[in-house]
């Protein structure tokens, strides 16, 4: 999140696309939120993420060669690396 929070599995899934909403409703978190809605979305999500190799398509992490990167994406590469001390 913007503000350093971190997301996982259903809930990650959820902020993303409210990032993609215009005006920054945040709809898909509020959904979420819902009583038994929750816990649907984190089973489905772990269900898909349990199948994904069934899906169609190369996932990026197992291409051979990864796309180069731009400039603006080396220098924040480095500065986070710099700032974990690694």
């Amino acid at each position: 999140m913007p503000d350093g929070r971190l997301r996982r599995g259903a809930a990650a899934i959820s902020a993303a696309l409210d990032r993609l909403l215009p005006g920054g409703v945040p709809l898909f978190s509020a959904l979420y939120r819902v009583p038994g809605l929750q816990g649907l979305a984190d089973r489905l999500y772990r269900q898909v993420a349990a199948n994904r190799h069934r899906f169609p398509g190369t996932p990026v992490c197992g291409l051979e060669q990864h796309p180069p990167f731009d400039d603006a994406v080396r220098r924040e590469i480095a500065s986070r690396r710099a700032r974990a001390g690694a």
